[in-house]
């Protein structure tokens, strides 16, 4: 059985605390409802007037379109710019690539 990790992963807190030592503000695990139903936004970063809800996936995985349209769809639920932050194991299929350049969503890839 796999070691339960608590709120996010180590990779989410590495991710976050870089944008806190250059200077934004984080909120990790932001919860909401919409329509009834309950989301949850790994991270809203800010600085300034700039906003980010962002998804943060790391790990070795494949991101396809469908997966990419229901982070746009949660992240859009907030106000500002949508991003996804990846991990250097990430990769996206190129439908997915297509999907998240027509929506605005804005993909940052971290590689350490």
């Amino acid at each position: 059985m796999p070691r339960r990790r608590g709120k996010g992963s180590g990779f989410e807190k590495r991710v976050t605390s870089r944008y806190r030592k250059g200077g934004y503000r984080v909120k990790r695990n932001v919860v909401g409802k919409r329509n009834g139903r309950r989301y949850e936004i790994d991270a809203i970063i800010e600085r300034g007037k700039e906003r980010y809800p962002t998804e943060i996936k790391g790990g070795k995985q494949i991101l396809t379109a469908s997966q990419i349209l229901a982070v746009y769809k949660k992240l859009s639920y907030r106000k500002g710019i949508p991003t996804l932050i990846l991990g250097p194991n990430v990769k996206l299929t190129n439908p997915a690539k297509k999907i998240a350049k027509e929506k605005g969503l804005r993909i940052k890839r971290i590689t350490r």
